[in-house]
């Protein structure tokens, strides 16, 4: 019982750390869309998701279901925020951006493996300081529970981090790629603005020449 204790409270206190860092108090005026939000009612609702457009008398949320509610700021008692994530150019990334490129590779990888690990971990330090079977199949079942969740964790973790950057690579390609466009564009247009300038000067030279083929043309029935 003592062990089954402990193990208990270490688990909720796990957990309980988990989800302190999830999220940080914030206020209204430094709100920004693609700021993912739990906000708190002073009626004590709870609501969850994506900022898409921010207003001086209220925050237009995409929720976790996809449908969209406007909440007014003078009914809100209350907001947490997760960490923003930005790309390289400044620009919020949003939770529903990363959801749709996040895979569940290293959350599959890191849960099949980290549980065999605490299992078996946990199977060992039990036998080894456990008084009786119970004491080990407590230790051994906790404690390969609470490892396989931390590990589940880090994968889950590894795969969003994954997602963020494949996010800013295609931001910052597709960045690389406007701005090579607009310099071609540029190049075009200097290259038009050239071409026209030669073609002024040919003919500016064509009238001089004209001129003086007409000047030849008097000067010689003059002569004559």
């Amino acid at each position: 019982m003592y062990i089954l204790r402990k193990t208990g409270i270490l688990i909720c206190l796990v957990l309980f750390l988990f989800n302190c860092t999830n999220y940080t108090m914030t206020s209204y005026e430094r709100v920004e869309a693609t700021n993912y939000l739990e906000i708190t009612k002073l009626s004590g609702e709870q609501i969850t998701g994506t900022v898409i457009d921010v207003k001086p008398h209220q925050l237009v949320i995409l929720q976790d279901d996809e449908s969209r509610r406007a909440v007014s700021r003078s009914s809100i008692k209350s907001i947490k925020q997760k960490e923003p994530v930005y790309d390289e150019f400044g620009k919020g990334i949003s939770e529903p951006e990363i959801a749709a490129v996040k895979t569940n590779k290293n959350k599959i990888i890191y849960g099949f493996g980290g549980g065999i690990l605490s299992f078996g971990a946990s199977f060992f330090l039990g036998s080894l300081f456990g008084e009786s079977g119970n004491t080990v199949a407590i230790a051994t079942g906790v404690g390969g529970v609470l490892g396989t969740y931390l590990f589940i964790n880090a994968g889950a973790s590894k795969d969003r981090k994954d997602a963020i950057n494949k996010i800013r690579d295609i931001r910052k390609s597709k960045e690389l790629n406007e701005v090579s466009t607009d310099n071609r564009n540029t190049d075009i247009l200097v290259e038009e603005e050239s071409e026209k300038e030669n073609i002024e000067n040919l003919e500016k030279r064509r009238e001089e020449l004209l001129k003086q083929l007409k000047e030849l043309e008097k000067k010689k029935k003059k002569k004559k």
